[in-house]
């Protein structure tokens, strides 16, 4: 594993064309943050009304300090689920990374995966950090402050995740592989 501050790396020799390769038309990253967003509040509000009390994220309740160094834990526990993620095979190939101008981080590989492995990539963040604390609190009836606020923080990081989870899924055949290259993502049937 290795550790980046700048862009996600490009190969310079993969050729799409010549491996077959569909290049995958994704949006730009800030639509997918606003799209993403937009689908974590919708989510966030039906969860909501299934509880008794508020999964509103309070700072009153942790402080500032400690809801920054909540900010920081969760985007690296976030990243390294991305990584664990993509499975042994993936490993030693996978970058972290930190794009400080767009405010972003992320764990990438440039292997060929399936796409069942790619949307479980994409998704375990989400369904590790945000849906299983609010099923733990919901089953439990246990209301942690901690617990929430790391759902609900997870949530609005894993909003670009959660759009293109959908994103992807209806847009790349069940059968298909996957395969990054920098920003982009192609797709092989």
């Amino acid at each position: 594993m290795k550790l980046l501050i700048g862009k996600i790396p490009e190969n310079k020799e993969f050729n799409p064309k010549a491996g077959g390769w569909t290049h995958l038309e994704e949006p730009k990253f800030l639509k997918i943050q606003i799209y993403g967003f937009l689908m974590f509040v919708f989510i966030l509000v039906f969860l909501d009304g299934l509880t008794v009390g508020s999964f509103g994220l309070n700072i009153d309740k942790i402080g500032l300090g400690y809801f920054i160094l909540l900010v920081i834990a969760t985007v690296a526990i976030h990243e390294f689920i991305h990584a664990v993620a993509y499975g042994k095979e993936h490993r030693g190939n996978v970058v972290f990374g930190i794009i400080p101008k767009m405010f972003c981080c992320y764990a990438y590989s440039d292997l060929i995966t399936t796409k069942k492995r790619f949307m479980f990539v994409i998704s375990a963040p989400f369904t590790f950090l945000t849906i299983l604390p609010i099923a733990v609190t919901l089953l439990t009836g246990v209301h942690s402050t901690i617990l929430i606020s790391l759902s609900v923080t997870n949530g609005y990081l894993s909003s670009g995740d959660l759009f293109t989870f959908f994103f992807m899924g209806l847009n790349i055949p069940t059968n298909a592989f996957v395969k990054s290259n920098g920003w982009k993502t192609y797709w092989r049937a």
